[in-house]
């Protein structure tokens, strides 16, 4: 390309730019942070911002785009229509707002009932998973054991051998005449071939992306689809941070140990899992299927009381109103009287949940978090660090895991906890389609704060000397990746 080509190609490019910059203006008045990184990066690094911006910043139009407002009106009408069929049901309705709900809860409850129809459960019985090999070992006996239906929903499903193991026993229930249905995120998948799904297929299973990468959807790359769901019979449910894939065994040396947090749930909450499930396979499937969800006797089955553990099913995405799970975090710093714990693997947070973790430790709340040594996201790796180093001079205390965290969650007094599949940052925040449980009281808020306990004892603190001796390259490649991090 000779000279005169470059300089039209680039008068082209600054012109494109001053036009993405008023259009991120206009558009990202609510996220000042994300507005800021797109013109930073526009006016700063132009070829860059320029690709990253077709690639990534279109994505804007479908905040506002009628697909996804109907998404979210169909989600409430369904929800409303199942919700009426169980109360006419059950005699004992779960879901009645005179279900008694203590007070030092009733913020909570109330918020997530307000901005996403998150209802309050109180006889749910919970397990945690802090081990894959656990997890996998109890979800394929759950699959395995069941009678009517499996619904599973994932990021990613490798073709390893934990993920053709999962798939032949889903296929072998499939054939068993059991209702398998396996909804994808194309994005995630991307290195999973299709045929890895074929012998689900071939046994009767359906089996859907979620958004697929072809050019009519392109414009949807940045949204992706990353929960963690399996319901099964309408009477057990899965959600938190693990994936389906050897990795998460620590079964890949780069990235060993593995340390992640998933729930096992019994109890109303499932149905709540059950109809998010619904609600995004009708989505994928274009509402192909919208007479198969009908019979509440199948998916949402009567049972008896499972446990006590009180819980809100909380979902957040491009299809939600707010950002709920991160006002949800939110609300939790602002409400700690003593102590804060976060785990997470990824920490690039925007102003308003930074803002929030500042106020706390400078009020006298004793906040930790915990982040891994390891990382399969290097520029999100060298962002945490330099978020996490400045948190330090507000007496905030930082350890590192050794090995890769994966676990997601956040956890105040002893009292309230979330484990789900969102991470604290941006992505997860804004972008990511994603489903938290936020569990209320002591019982299961002291086993979760044990489990961190017990983490902190071969974890790695982060001091203020370590961060005030990185090298003068590294703190450039942090200013500049922390440029694009709300991008990416």
């Amino acid at each position: 390309m000779d000279l005169f080509s470059m300089n039209i190609w680039l008068i082209f490019i600054i012109g494109a730019n001053f036009i993405f910059v008023v259009f991120t203006l206009c558009i990202e008045r609510k996220n000042p942070t994300l507005a800021l990184s797109w013109i930073l990066t526009l006016t700063f690094l132009p070829v860059v911002g320029f690709a990253l911006y077709l690639l990534f910043g279109t994505n804007v139009l479908l905040r506002k785009k009628k697909t996804l407002d109907d998404k979210r009106r169909n989600d409430t009408l369904y929800m409303k229509k199942i919700m009426r069929k169980i109360e006419l049901r059950d005699e004992a309705n779960k879901f009645k707002e005179e279900v008694q709900i203590e007070r030092e809860y009733q913020q909570f409850v109330n918020l997530n009932l307000n901005i996403g129809n998150s209802h309050y459960t109180t006889d749910n019985d919970v397990d945690i998973f802090i081990t894959a090999k656990d997890k996998y070992r109890q979800l394929i006996q759950d699959i395995e054991n069941a009678k009517t239906s499996i619904h599973m929903l994932y990021f990613i499903i490798r073709n390893d051998r934990i993920g053709r193991m999962i798939i032949q026993v889903l296929a072998r229930k499939a054939k068993a005449g059991v209702k398998v249905r396996v909804l994808y995120d194309h994005a995630g998948c991307m290195l999973t071939p299709s045929k890895t799904f074929q012998p689900l297929l071939d046994s009767g299973a359906q089996v859907e992306r979620f958004f697929p990468m072809n050019v009519g959807n392109y414009l949807r790359i940045n949204f992706r689809n990353h929960r963690k769901i399996v319901v099964i019979d309408g009477a057990i449910g899965y959600l938190g941070g693990m994936n389906i894939g050897d990795e998460y065994m620590g079964l890949l040396q780069e990235n060993a140990p593995w340390r992640d947090t998933h729930l096992r749930i019994m109890g109303s909450s499932v149905y709540l899992l059950q109809m998010r499930f619904i609600d995004d396979w009708h989505f994928a499937t274009h509402y192909r299927y919208r007479n198969q969800f009908d019979d509440i006797e199948c998916l949402f089955p009567q049972f008896t009381k499972q446990g006590s553990t009180k819980m809100q099913i909380v979902s957040s995405g491009p299809d939600t109103m707010e950002e709920e799970i991160k006002w949800n975090f939110v609300k939790l710093i602002y409400t700690a009287k003593n102590y804060i714990y976060i785990q997470t693997p990824y920490f690039v947070p925007d102003d308003c949940f930074l803002e929030a973790l500042k106020i706390a430790a400078m009020s006298g709340i004793k906040i930790t978090i915990m982040a891994p040594s390891k990382t399969d996201n290097i520029i999100a790796h060298k962002v945490t660090i330099a978020y996490l180093g400045q948190l330090l001079s507000y007496g905030i205390e930082v350890f590192f895991y050794p090995g890769f965290l994966h676990a997601k969650m956040l956890l105040i007094d002893e009292e309230i906890v979330s484990i789900g599949s969102a991470n604290m940052d941006m992505r997860s925040f804004a972008l990511n389609f994603e489903v938290n449980a936020f569990m209320y009281g002591k019982g299961i808020s002291k086993r979760c704060a044990d489990i961190f306990r017990n983490d902190l004892r071969i974890a790695s603190r982060f001091t203020a000397e370590e961060y005030n001796k990185r090298g003068r390259l590294t703190r450039m490649q942090e200013g500049v990746y922390r440029l694009i991090a709300p991008l990416l």
